[in-house]
């Protein structure tokens, strides 16, 4: 199928609706509900849901608007735009699937919204759909259909390529997993909000596990009370077990502490001032401020070193392996979920004049395997930034929104049609 996949707001309550029958808006409110209870457990949570769930915030907003009988309006932000988007495009394709692949899709979307992953991984699978369709491909959605094993077969000027698509938690390569550090600042919470009281200026109070940080109540009770003497004493503790912890005090600039107050500083920002102040770097960050410059700021690292590479080919070598025909030139999509467009660059990026990144040598490795000639692209996505086009067509302007980012891409040199435009969907 080749679709418009513009925007046309005239058609939006048509889609919303279309789009809300397929999983019915209950499943939708206690997804929630349940994101906001956690979020009000645990206020560090918000950041990452907010990233890791944006659609489905937006669709709880966005739906008791329409409920209200509000005007659709041209969105203009980007968790708007995202959303806007999917809805649009899954109301569409939704239209020209067969009985069984809108069931199929139906399932697919309610599963995401009972799953700690959500909805993400469909999200991506249409971007891509977007992406190819905007670019000339006619595509079927083979997977949802259930005639293969890959997410969809795209063909332009006769020629074929099959796309699938990934979405990786990076989390399962690191040793300080992202969601078990906001575990951890739950679990902490009331010793950093009791340490701004102690003392003025900022607090860092550096973890070093010897391992991972598993989240197990034993290892979160053991950090906490290691923590809390820590904290009380003002003095470092070496550790080993369950971790070593360095106490370092550090001073607060006024016009920084104001800026993350009134939060027009980055959290990524903070970090780097704090580096500079205490003069090594940090990484995986809590941050709590009070009032009259006083901080308190947690930062957790391994002794061991993360293996998010190893975990990205496992992920690579099973797709190839099990969702591929190996009939056609095929073309694998994948997005981390956890890392930013910023992050993909650093991991993608030579550091040194003439030698390879990590990324680059993994990548290579596979592609020259003899059982992946089959293979023609390798492509790897951080979730982007999301921006609004448009072009005039019969002196009608055509707007669509997509998500703009970096991928890194990686063509197969030994595939028979590395070379062919025709299957260059990048």
């Amino acid at each position: 199928m080749h679709l418009d996949t513009s925007a046309d707001l005239s058609k939006m309550t048509t889609h919303i609706r279309r789009f809300v029958n397929l999983t019915g808006w209950k499943r939708w409110e206690r997804r929630l509900a349940s994101l906001q209870q956690q979020v009000k457990d645990n206020p560090f949570l918000e950041g990452l849901f907010d990233e890791r769930y944006r659609l489905e915030w937006e669709m709880g907003r966005q739906y008791q608007l329409f409920l209200l009988g509000k005007k659709v309006r041209l969105p203009d932000y980007d968790h708007e735009i995202a959303l806007f988007s999917f809805i649009v495009m899954v109301s569409c394709v939704s239209q020209r699937l067969s009985a069984e692949g809108r069931n199929r899709l139906s399932g697919m979307l309610r599963s995401g919204l009972d799953a700690k992953h959500g909805i993400a991984s469909v999200e991506f699978e249409f971007i891509i759909a977007t992406h190819l369709m905007q670019h000339g491909f006619d595509v079927e959605f083979s997977d949802i259909e259930g005639e293969s094993r890959f997410d969809m077969l795209a063909r332009r000027d006769g020629a074929e390529i099959e796309v699938e698509c990934k979405t990786v938690n990076c989390d399962l390569g690191r040793k300080i997993p992202r969601r078990k550090l906001y575990q951890l600042g739950g679990h902490v919470r009331p010793l950093m909000t009791g340490a701004l009281d102690n003392a003025p200026g900022g607090q860092l109070a550096r973890i070093i596990l010897p391992e991972r940080l598993k989240g197990s109540d034993q290892q979160l009770h053991s950090i906490y009370e290691q923590l809390k003497r820590v904290l009380q004493s003002g003095t470092s503790e070496p550790g080993p077990e369950p971790c070593a912890i360095e106490y370092h005090k550090f001073a607060l600039a006024e016009n920084m502490f104001n800026s993350i107050k009134e939060a027009t500083m980055s959290e990524e920002d903070a970090r780097e001032y704090i580096e500079r102040e205490v003069g090594f770097p940090i990484n995986n960050t809590i941050m709590y401020f009070g009032q009259d410059l006083r901080a308190i700021v947690v930062a957790v690292e391994s002794q061991q070193s993360d293996r998010v590479m190893d975990t990205l080919v496992r992920q690579l070598k099973k797709t190839a392996k099990h969702q591929l025909s190996g009939n056609r030139p095929s073309a694998i999509c994948l997005r981390f979920a956890d890392v930013t467009e910023a992050q993909l660059v650093e991991i993608g990026e030579s550091h040194k004049s003439g030698q390879a990144s990590t990324l680059q040598l993994a990548t290579s490795d596979l592609l020259n395997r003899n059982d992946w000639n089959h293979v023609h692209t390798i492509a790897y996505f951080a979730p982007g930034h999301l921006a609004r086009s448009g072009v005039i067509n019969n002196g009608r302007l055509i707007e669509s929104v997509g998500e703009q980012g970096r991928p890194y891409v990686f063509k197969n040199p030994l595939n028979e049609l590395a070379e062919d435009p025709r299957v260059s969907i990048f």
